[in-house]
Parts: structure tokens; C-alpha cells; sequence
């Protein structure tokens, strides 16, 4: 019996990340991003495989997710790499160009060739085999010989670097583009669509070659009488990833996410009593009085066990021995520093490793002056604010640029603060007391 029933195929989608896709927001984290792409694509009744190519080399594999907005069933997600090949653009100035080159390249080999082979015949002569009158005359025809190809190399390798330029202009002029070596990450997603539909696909995916710091401007007026300090809280975002963030809803986040984490497991420590040879004895002749030798044997026997002092749990040790150090415990973190900032509006963050700022918050806040000095070790004076947190946002460890009465007097470390906790900012260093 013969199946007449149609052979189901699979339809396939390629999707340009750069162009038929769009990023609609990143979340930004210490040391990598969280990027969600928008792709809308028509799928056919029946399977399907979209392929969306482009994507960042710092893709993070386990962090993908991908979900579907339509009337469709997600089978298999799967990730790979690929070079990506770009149709070549020529011209027939740019052919005469390539082919210049070629003909200048093969010229200058046969240069260099006859160069090495005058230097190593030179080199194998034996003067005895030359009168002493020709010799003059040999050298003279050598040096000429030598200095006329000396010249033609120059001449080619000249040419070969004009010829090297004028290919490299005439390519851009053509607009040709040679491959991103950053953006080779494809991701495919096998769907059963129920019919002919569109469907919006939702991509999320971690890239690394991103991050953010927090810095500060700290402005204080002297002469205020209340909260003399105005505290910009800025947000330096850097990303080299590849994909240019192209009006996107931004969020800085102060947690940093980890992957394949789990709870560590304690290892057994096997104690036991540690318990000295006992000293090898050596042979006595017997001797009158067999009772003065058995109690000398027993005071060595006795002797021989005291190798140390004893702890509290009656085992000896050794007192040369190092004691084993206690566990010190190092504090990560101070408080509850876990926040999330929206940035307001879009933005747009090229991929270009540079610092981009922007404004997390402007906040108005109290301060107690006064001033510090050390007189055994500086005759000079420190003038130091202790600043209160009274906001609802957390400061995160960055640098701080300080303005006294608009005037820059210093840069220095910001350390974690929580709301309501206060720190100390150094000021102004005053040279006499």
C-alpha cells in the first residue's frame, strides 16, 4: 500500500540580527548584559526553522531563552558558530589593480632571487683563483651589478605599497565590506506553526564585554545651613560586544547573575590521635642486681614517651610545630546592596568600549563638617564631611570627583553605602594649621 499523502518539508526563515531584528532592551550588570531582541517573522502551516544570524561572539550559550507570540509551538532551540561570507564587489579598475600587484609581486621575487644569488656566488670565490690585476676590475663589476638590482628593489617595493593603497581605496570606494569576525553567533529555533501566521519571537541572551560603574560628583557649599551637599549619581556604561545598542530601554542592575552555581558540599575531616614509635632499646649484659636494671628500664621507658607538652585533650604534640590558623571570615557585602535603575527614555550605546555617562539620580543631603588632623606624622589639616545617606538608593563602590564651593579640590574612593548610613568624604587638605 502506497502512502499518497503529501511529504512534510520544513520551511525555512533567515533572519539578519542586525536588520530584521530589533534590541528592545539590555539589562546592564557588572561584567555582562542581558540582551532581549524583538523578530517578527511569517511562518508557513507546518514545521518551520528560523535562523537568526549576527548575533555577538561574547553570546553567553547557557543564558539563551527564546519565547514565541503567536500561534505556534517552540520544539528545539539549538546555537552555532559560523564565518560569515559577504558577496565580493569588483570593478574592472579594481582587476587591473589585483593583477598589477601580481605582476609587481613576481617581479620583485625574481629580484630578491638574483640578489641572494650574486651575494652567494661572491661569498664562494677564492681570491687564488683571480690574478691579482683582475680583482679590482671583478669587484667594480660585482658593486654595479649589486647596486643596479639594490635600486630595483626599492622601485618595486614602492610600487608594490602605492599599488597596496590604490586597491584599498578602490575597495571602499566600491563599498566593499570585509566580514564582522564579531558577530558569527546564530541561533536556530525548529517551530510547528498551527497555520499560516506571523509570529513574534522574543531572544534573550547574555553577552559578555560589558559592564557599568558608579561614579560621583559631590558638590558642598560651605555656607549652606541645610544639606550642603548635592550628590550626582552617574552610571559609566562600557560595552565592546559587537552589536550596537540602538535606542534601547536600559536597566543598570548591582547584582551580577551566575551560572551553574550550587550549594558547596562539606568534605569530611578524618581525625586521629597521633601516637610517637616507641625508641628502639639497646641490649644490656646482665648484670648483678637484676632489680637496679629493671627499674632503669623503666624509667627510659618512662622517659622516652615524654616527646612533647600535652593540649587540653591529653594528646602530645610538638611545641617547634605551627599551630593551624582560624577561619577568618572576609565581608562581601554591607547591607542590602541589591538595586535596579531604569533608565529613563531610549538610548543608544555603540559598540566602541568607551564610557558613556549617564545620570542615575541628583539627591540634596546632610553633612556634619569638620576637620582632622594627625600632628605626630602631618602639621596639616584635613577638612572632612560625614555624609548621610538619607535616600532610597544604595551607593555602590565607584570614585568620586568633590567640589567645594565650585571649585575641584580632590578625587577619592566611594565606598558601599546603604540608605540611611553615613560615610566619610574627604574634603580639603589644609597645608598649615
Amino acid at each position: 500500500m502506497t502512502d499518497s499523502s503529501p511529504r512534510s518539508s520544513v520551511d525555512l526563515v533567515e533572519v539578519a540580527a542586525s536588520s530584521d531584528s530589533k534590541i528592545a532592551g539590555v539589562s546592564l550588570y557588572n561584567g555582562l548584559a542581558e540582551v532581549t531582541r524583538l523578530s517578527r517573522v511569517s511562518l508557513k502551516a507546518g514545521d518551520n526553522k528560523i535562523v537568526i544570524s549576527g548575533l555577538s561572539n561574547s553570546l553567553i550559550r547557557e543564558s539563551l531563552r527564546v519565547e514565541g507570540r503567536g500561534p505556534c509551538t517552540i520544539h528545539e532551540v539549538s546555537i552555532s558558530e559560523f564565518p560569515v561570507s559577504l558577496p565580493t564587489v569588483t570593478s574592472p579598475k579594481l582587476t587591473d589593480l589585483l593583477n598589477e600587484k601580481t605582476r609587481v609581486e613576481k617581479v620583485l621575487k625574481r629580484c630578491q632571487q638574483a640578489i641572494s644569488a650574486i651575494d652567494g656566488y661572491y661569498d664562494s670565490l677564492d681570491a687564488k683563483h683571480f690574478e691579482a690585476s683582475r680583482i679590482t676590475e671583478f669587484q667594480r663589476g660585482v658593486s654595479g651589478v649589486s647596486e643596479e638590482l639594490d635600486n630595483k628593489l626599492l622601485y618595486l617595493e614602492d610600487e608594490l605599497e602605492v599599488l597596496t593603497k590604490s586597491i584599498d581605496d578602490e575597495r571602499a570606494a566600491l563599498g566593499e565590506v570585509k566580514a564582522e569576525n564579531r558577530l558569527r553567533q546564530r541561533v536556530s529555533i525548529t517551530v510547528h506553526a498551527e497555520r499560516d501566521c506571523e509570529v513574534e519571537f522574543v531572544i534573550v541572551y547574555g553577552v559578555s564585554n560589558a559592564t557599568w560603574d558608579a561614579t560621583y560628583d559631590i558638590y558642598v557649599k560651605m555656607n549652606a545651613k541645610e544639606k550642603p551637599v548635592r550628590l550626582i549619581y552617574k552610571g559609566a556604561i562600557t560595552q565592546n560586544t559587537g552589536e550596537d545598542w540602538q535606542d534601547v530601554a536600559l536597566t543598570l542592575e548591582t547584582v551580577t547573575p551566575s551560572f551553574g552555581v550550587s550549594i558547596p558540599e562539606l568534605q569530611p575531616w578524618t581525625l586521629s590521635i597521633y601516637r610517637p614509635p616507641l625508641p628502639r632499646t639497646k641490649s644490656r649484659r646482665k648484670s648483678r642486681g637484676g632489680g637496679f636494671d629493671l627499674q632503669k628500664r623503666k624509667r627510659d621507658t618512662s622517659d622516652s614517651f615524654t616527646v612533647g607538652e600535652e593540649d587540653g585533650l591529653g594528646i602530645p604534640f610538638s611545641g617547634s610545630s605551627a599551630a593551624i590558623p582560624k577561619r577568618i571570615l572576609l565581608v562581601s557585602s554591607k547591607g542590602d546592596i541589591n538595586a535596579t535603575f531604569s533608565v529613563p527614555g531610549l538610548m543608544s550605546i555603540p559598540s566602541d568600549g568607551a564610557a558613556h555617562n549617564v545620570t542615575i539620580s541628583e539627591l540634596s543631603l546632610e553633612a556634619e563638617m569638620s576637620w582632622v588632623s594627625v600632628p605626630k606624622v602631618s602639621a596639616k589639616a584635613h577638612l572632612t564631611a560625614k555624609i548621610k545617606n538619607d535616600s532610597e538608593y544604595t551607593f555602590l563602590r565607584g570614585v568620586a570627583s568633590i567640589y567645594v564651593d565650585g571649585s575641584f579640590t580632590s578625587r577619592s574612593d566611594m565606598p558601599a553605602v546603604s540608605p540611611q548610613e553615613s560615610f566619610d568624604c574627604p574634603l580639603v587638605l589644609k597645608r598649615e594649621l
